[in-house]
């Protein structure tokens, strides 16, 4: 064995001791969906027209602390990045299923942010039925609720889900998500996401006949000439 390869073998070693390979990290995230998708990213809309979003909290291969104990409480925020795009009143949110509103309630924290504060059924005041996977699903579902594209709006707009009250970080007075059925229980990290409310106008309904009428009166006219054709 050669002076040479010798070294160069001991120092890749070394290289794969001090940067060992990194391992699938179980987390949970906060993901959009829309009919039932999870994980949904893009989303479109015409303008001065809705979409219904959906909300879930994830648990990533290797996670099951949603499928036991489950979530008992929560607080996130869903941000929009222009005011050209304005979230449903706040009463007409709906929880998802096994949610109730919790106790600092709802709340728009400035015109583009949407603070929804959740918990499971409560049991008496000092517990809750946690919400947990069902159906071998690995999410659950947080709510829904309505976003809108004003007349102006054009182009892609971003959305963003991020856990916790305080738009810098996670307050420490408040929950941010907590399992279990306990207001006393863990507190765990939840990751935010992304995606984007794409809003292009639609033809007017004058535009698509005058499409249907063009086509029809091109298609009249090359028959015609195909005709003469052949009986010249």
């Amino acid at each position: 064995m050669s002076k040479s390869f010798l070294v160069a073998f001991v120092t890749a070693s070394a290289i794969l001791f001090c940067f060992p390979a990194r391992s699938t990290k179980a987390e949970l995230i906060l993901q959009f969906g829309k009919e039932g998708v999870v994980g949904a990213t893009d989303f479109s809309v015409a303008p001065g027209q809705s979409q219904l979003i959906d909300i879930f909290l994830t648990q990533t291969p290797g996670d099951t602390r949603l499928t036991s104990p489950g979530l008992g409480l929560g607080a996130f925020r869903l941000i929009l990045s222009s005011p050209d795009i304005t979230h449903a009143p706040l009463a007409s949110f709906q929880f998802g299923p096994g949610f109730v509103e919790g106790e600092n309630g709802l709340s728009e924290l400035n015109g583009q942010t949407l603070l929804i504060d959740l918990k499971g059924t409560p049991v008496d005041p000092f517990t809750v039925t946690p919400v947990t996977t069902t159906g071998g699903s690995s999410s659950i579902k947080l709510g829904t609720t309505v976003l809108t594209a004003m007349p102006g709006a054009f182009g892609p707009y971003g959305l963003e889900l991020r856990s916790g009250r305080d738009p810098v970080g996670a307050d420490p007075v408040t929950p941010d998500f907590i399992l279990g059925n306990s207001a006393l229980g863990a507190f765990v990290a939840v990751s935010p996401s992304t995606a984007t409310l794409n809003v292009s106008p639609v033809p007017e309904p004058s535009s698509f006949a005058l499409l249907i009428f063009t086509a029809t009166t091109a298609s009249i006219v090359f028959r015609r000439r195909r005709l003469g054709n052949q009986l010249a």
